[in-house]
C-alpha cells in the first residue's frame, strides 16, 4: 500500500520534534539504524487507514505544540541538512512548501485517474488555451493596470516568443 501520510507525518516529527529538541510520543519503526532507507515514505501490509491517520494526526499536533511553543527566531539543528542551525519560521517555510508539493502531487494523480480538474463537472474553472499556447490572449495582459506598460511588452514578447 503507498501511502504520503507516513512520510509527511513524520516530516512533522522530525522538523518539530528533533530539530528543535522536542521528541515525539512514540518510537517510530521506520526510524533509526537498520531501518531501510526512505522507509517512511509507504505504508506496510499490516498499518491500517486508521493507525495512519491517527499517527498522522499526533504529529500534527505535536507539530502545533512546538509552534504554540517557540518563538519564530528560535533556533534548532537539522542534522539531515549537516546540521544547519534554522529558525522556527524556516522550518514553517519548508514544510509549507514541501506539504504544497506533496498535495500537488497528489491532484494531479487524482486528475490522471479520472481526468477532471476544478471542482465543477462542466465547469474546470481554467481559462481555454490560446493560440501562443498561454492562459490568457495578449490584449488580457496588456488591460492589467499593475503593470507598467513596458514591463507588459517585454513580458509579453518572451511568451510570444515561447
Amino acid at each position: 500500500m503507498s501511502s504520503r501520510a507516513p512520510s509527511c507525518g513524520h516530516g512533522r516529527i522530525l522538523y518539530f520534534g528533533v530539530v528543535f529538541g522536542r521528541p515525539f510520543e512514540q518510537e517510530l519503526p521506520y526510524v533509526g539504524d537498520g531501518t531501510e532507507t526512505n522507509a517512511d515514505m509507504w505504508a506496510t501490509a499490516d498499518e491500517t487507514r486508521e493507525e495512519i491517520v491517527a499517527l498522522y494526526r499526533r504529529a500534527i499536533a505535536h507539530a502545533d505544540t512546538t509552534i504554540a511553543a517557540l518563538a519564530l527566531d528560535e533556533v534548532g539543528r537539522v542534522p539531515w541538512w549537516g546540521d544547519a542551525a534554522v529558525t522556527l519560521h524556516r522550518v514553517l517555510v519548508h514544510v509549507i512548501a514541501e506539504t504544497q508539493r506533496h498535495a500537488g502531487h497528489a491532484d494531479i494523480v487524482r486528475e490522471l485517474i479520472d481526468g477532471a480538474a476544478g471542482l465543477l463537472p462542466r465547469n474546470d474553472n481554467l481559462p481555454p488555451p490560446t493560440s501562443h499556447g498561454g492562459w490568457t490572449t495578449a490584449s488580457e495582459w496588456s488591460r492589467l493596470p499593475s503593470m507598467p506598460a513596458n514591463a507588459a511588452t517585454r513580458f509579453l514578447s518572451i511568451i510570444e516568443a515561447r
